[in-house]
């Protein structure tokens, strides 16, 4: 199942899990409404005890039905928004929800600089933005997961344990599964299950007060009679009645998330070509005496989020995952049933592993390019990479451990003082502001003073010591160091980013023109923090053919094609390769002329092809990687324009390096 396929299960699944939600809404209605009728004529019959006129019981009464019906479904619809709302922010709510803080390296540890490093690797690898890290200090079983939205918001969080007992190897197999769901879509469903059944469990937490306040009005006011009985039975049957909706809660968050522990344990095997990483890992839970149990009260309501399972389920049909022997069987048939003795890993255990983990041959060759032909603000540079746009589009959302270590590769050789300048924000903004400076020296000079100017003289110096190790990368460099600063740079303060942003602004109007590199680094990384540091309202798919979105269909090819080509025939061979899938589905492009592909436009056409359905976005991606793939061969402007569609999809196309496709060839 590719990357489409697994989106398109994981929303067949949020609708199922609206109808799960429903179903048990009404059923609580019922019982309340139940509950109450009981109440009501307890009330009755104390208060006619004395004359002996009780009245008779009916079940049916229209008002009282309406007003448990109103009531219930504004408390159910009110905790869920409510909750909703607190975790608009995605993954990183969740994961300080959970009790995690973020992880840096200035300060990390050498086992966390470890598990930083590996989520880096998956990440380039996967082309997903790099996820922040969250480290649950608390926690000393063996559990992590991963909580957001989409790819920009998405974290990954992991237990002190899982840190301080997994191999390199076993941390990698549990981080790839991770991954697996980050790609497959599940983290929307998950973190949409936690909003909604806290309406639930909120009758619970509602019948516990309403107990609480009832036996102290019965034991202060004992003449009200039947009015304390009715409260206490009300408290009682709001306890039980929202105990069975936690049943319900915990019956859906087991259909919804068994099967997709399955896929993403073959996932993490798949992406890692080493069974026994994964495997490793859920054999040291069983051996060890925390396992994967969660101490956050909070882990309750996200136990379906978990690599492994949080609490223990008397019934099966409970469970969020599926039985930890099952699991390791499937992965490993050999298994015995014997769990073994597990013990912290020694700081030196942990050095080592890093070392041998870390491939230091970069393993670039050089490669011929051709002369673009020049559309405004598009002039490419650098090597050309061979590429086959089939498996471009086999490579999304997949990962494997070839992949892996060649990003493992390029980090590992990545000057020191870029590396670890990488490691903070500070010195992060600089590397931003040193790829933006220009080479014409007049225009550099402004662009510095301008940094001097809105972020002080420290700023301008580290920005002047780090331009020749920035450019020394090289141009395939660009994207990943995109990718890292970002993560990076979610650290700052949403004032710090106010100013980086607009410092980011002038630099680009300096030269009074908008080029390729400053257009990419404005949509993947100052779109990717606005994000972050400003959620926006989640817009839903509009459109569900691509008649509705022609023009922007025509620009979007039209650049990629210019972009490549040496001549105006070349460009219309590569818009015709491109433009064929679609010819066949009633959709007419021509090539646009070169000046109508301006940046500008093409930005504003990409917020529009935002909202495409899934299939659709499928069909660009692959449209757009045959008109940039049209000789062959793909220049490091190509990719980089190739690599924003993709990221403004929402699309996951792993970093269009050398060897990098062919690393990640289906096998």
């Amino acid at each position: 199942m590719d990357f489409f396929a697994n989106q398109d299960t994981a929303r067949r699944k949020t609708k199922w899990l609206v109808v799960y939600f429903a179903v048990a809404v009404v059923l609580i209605v019922v019982s309340l409404y139940f509950v109450a009728v009981l109440a009501m004529q307890a009330v009755a019959a104390k208060t006619h005890a004395a004359d002996g006129a009780v009245p008779p019981l009916h079940w049916w009464h229209p008002e009282l039905c309406a007003a448990v019906t109103v009531i219930t479904l504004a408390v159910i619809i009110l905790g869920s928004l409510y909750k909703t709302l607190e975790l608009r922010r995605g993954g990183e709510a969740v994961a300080v929800m959970l009790g995690g803080r973020r992880l840096n390296r200035a300060n990390a540890t050498a086992s966390q600089q470890r598990l930083l490093n590996i989520v880096e690797e998956m990440a380039i690898a996967s082309g997903t933005p790099v996820p922040p890290v969250f480290l649950l200090d608390r926690e000393d079983g063996i559990n992590a997961f991963a909580a957001g939205y989409t790819l920009d918001d998405a974290v990954i969080g992991v237990n002190r344990g899982t840190v301080e007992y997994l191999s390199r190897d076993e941390l990698q197999g549990v981080i790839a599964h991770e991954f697996s769901h980050i790609l497959n879509g599940d983290m929307r469903l998950n973190i949409r299950l936690i909003g909604l059944l806290h309406g639930i469990l909120l009758i619970a937490i509602i019948g516990y007060y309403i107990l609480r306040s009832g036996a102290y009005s019965g034991s202060s006011r004992r003449d009200e009679g039947g009015a304390g009985i009715a409260i206490l039975g009300v408290g009682v049957g709001a306890i039980v009645i929202g105990s069975v909706g936690l049943f319900f809660g915990r019956l859906i968050k087991a259909a919804v998330s068994r099967q997709r522990e399955f896929l993403a344990d073959a996932s993490a095997v798949q992406f890692t070509r080493n069974p026994d990483g994964i495997a490793g890992a859920l054999k040291k839970i069983g051996g060890l005496v925390y396992g994967s149990k969660m101490k956050s009260p909070e882990a309750e309501q996200a136990s379906h989020m978990f690599f492994g399972s949080c609490r223990q389920a008397f019934i099966g049909l409970l469970a969020t995952h599926p039985p930890l022997a099952e699991r390791i069987r499937r992965i490993d048939p050999r298994f015995d049933g014997r769990y073994p003795a597990v013990k912290p890993l020694a700081t030196a255990e942990v050095v080592e592993s890093e070392a041998a983990g870390q491939p230091r041959d970069r393993g670039f060759g050089a490669f011929p390019f051709p002369r673009p032909l020049p559309i405004p603000g598009m002039e490419a540079a650098g090597r050309a990479i061979p590429l086959d746009p089939a498996l471009v589009l086999a490579s999304v959302g997949l990962v494997n451990q070839q992949r892996v270590d060649q990003s493992a590769r390029w980090l590992d050789g990545l000057p020191a003082p870029l590396r670890a300048a990488l490691d903070e924000p500070f010195s992060t903004r600089a590397i931003v502001f040193a790829m933006l400076l220009d080479a014409r020296e007049s225009v550099r000079d402004e662009q510095l003073a301008t940094v001097a100017q809105r972020e002080g003289a420290p700023t301008r110096r580290e920005t002047e010591r780090l331009v020749a190790v920035v450019h020394a990368a090289g141009e395939e460099a660009r994207l990943p160091l995109i990718e890292i600063a970002q993560a990076t740079l979610r650290e700052l303060s949403r004032d710090q980013f106010q100013s980086f942003r607009a410092t980011v602004d002038e630099l680009v109007r300096a030269d009074q023109r908008l080029d390729l590199r400053e257009f990419v680094l404005q949509r993947l990384l100052i779109g990717a923090l606005e994000k972050h540091f400003y959620p926006p309202k989640r817009l839903a798919t509009q459109y569900h053919s691509l008649r509705g979105v022609v023009a922007e269909t025509a620009l979007l090819l039209s650049a990629l094609s210019y972009v490549g080509a040496s001549d105006q025939q070349q460009a219309r061979r590569a818009l015709d390769q491109a433009a064929a899938p679609l010819r066949e589905r009633g959709i007419d492009l021509e090539l646009l002329p070169q000046d109508a592909c301006r940046l500008t436009h093409i930005g504003q056409a990409l917020d529009k092809l935002a909202l495409l359905a899934a299939p659709l976005k499928k069909r660009l991606v692959s449209s757009a990687a045959m008109a940039v793939a049209t000789d062959g061969l793909v220049t490091p402007s190509e990719a980089e324009l190739f690599r924003t569609i993709a990221a403004a999809l929402e699309v996951p196309v792993p970093p269009i390096t050398i060897g990098a496709i062919e690393a990640g060839t289906p096998t």
